[in-house]
């Protein structure tokens, strides 16, 4: 057990060095700094970019809620219901129910996860959820974490770790980089068009002008500080001087599709139906498709990140040998809709994460 203390320790420096909080708690999340690298191999994004996206946020906040509430149980195909004390309880101040929302939130963002874990005569005894960031898998396949020079080293015991790879080719933050980075640029350009609503404003000069170029463009300058103060709508032009507006019909209705359309990425690349991510509330004219859209989340688009957690878990040098893992997410399974009338009924859970 001697290693169980000296794995806080070597987390805690691990994180230091390499300039993550050491807590969840200290400052900004662990997370926000991890990057990905777009396809394009332009400007990497963060997490914290990608959680500024409300549909990556919203994807993120659903995936660990539900992991967070579903404690680990024994499939109906296990050979053996022993379950070891440590899947659904931990001995230090962060809850189990944290715990596996971190392996789910570092599955979805970056398509693996890690577990730090102490080990008796018996097996594991307890586990520590070790941020994505502080570690890394070399190409012999081996957990490296940072020494106490800061330095890259393969861990002498990978018995310590366990490793649970992904089941897509690569992470969200590689796939949708490019996408976190679009959404930021259309952002920018609507705060724009909030200031100045009208987007282009043409001042014509009617008149023969002798002056220069500077102050042509100071009074650009002027014209704009006064659309964007106070009292802006209403302007007074001086003599030689015609206000053109140009209509914005057509620039206006591309931010709404433009932001649509992202919306509607982000939901693939989650996994998820665009319909959730879109907050629907369950009002009786959408209150069938809400309880539809809620099971397809629960039982197809939950277990590309949960899948490999169990699976992983199920394996003998984690878990006693014939036990295989599922999560319980029965205080989250909703009533099926039937037909159009929004009419609900029971039914049973299906098992998920198997």
């Amino acid at each position: 057990m001697a290693w169980w203390s000296k794995a806080v320790e070597l987390k805690q420096w691990s994180e230091q060095t390499s300039g993550i909080p050491r807590s969840y708690w200290a400052g900004d999340n662990v997370l926000n700094v991890i990057q990905g690298v777009p396809l394009d191999g332009s400007q990497p994004a963060t997490v914290k970019q990608a959680l500024q996206v409300p549909a990556v946020s919203r994807a993120v906040a659903l995936n660990s809620v539900v992991a967070a509430g579903s404690p680990w149980t024994h499939s109906q195909d296990s050979a053996t219901d022993v379950l070891p004390a440590w899947l659904n309880k931990t001995y230090g101040v962060v809850p189990a129910g944290r715990r596996r929302a971190g392996l789910v939130q570092d599955m979805l963002l970056h398509n693996q996860a890690l577990l730090a874990v102490a080990r008796d005569d018996q097996g594991i005894v307890d586990a520590l959820h070790w941020p994505v960031g502080t570690y890394k898998i070399n190409d012999k396949g081996l957990v490296e974490v940072r020494d106490e020079r800061g330095a890259w080293a393969a861990h002498k015991r990978q018995a310590d770790f366990v490793w649970i790879p992904g089941l897509l080719p690569m992470s969200f933050m590689e796939y949708a980089a490019e996408s976190i980075h679009q959404y930021a640029n259309l952002c920018r350009t609507i705060t724009q068009r909030t200031k100045s609503p009208i987007p282009l404003v043409e001042l014509k000069v009617t008149e023969d002008w002798d002056g220069t170029k500077a102050e042509l463009q100071a009074a650009q300058r002027a014209w704009n500080v006064a659309r964007e103060a106070e009292g802006g709508a209403t302007a007074v032009t001086p003599k030689g001087v015609e206000v053109i507006i140009h209509p914005g019909d057509e620039d206006r209705a591309m931010l709404i599709e433009a932001r649509n359309a992202i919306r509607i990425d982000f939901a693939n690349y989650t996994n998820l139906n665009a319909s959730i991510v879109d907050g629907a509330s369950g009002a009786s004219d959408t209150y069938s498709n809400t309880l539809q859209d809620a099971n397809e989340f629960l039982r197809l688009s939950l277990g590309l990140w949960t899948l490999p957690i169990t699976q992983r878990l199920s394996q003998d040098d984690v878990t006693p040998e014939g036990l295989e893992l599922t999560w319980d997410h029965s205080k989250f399974d909703l009533q099926d809709a039937q037909g159009n009338t929004g009419q609900a009924t029971t039914t049973t859970p299906l098992p998920i994460g198997q």
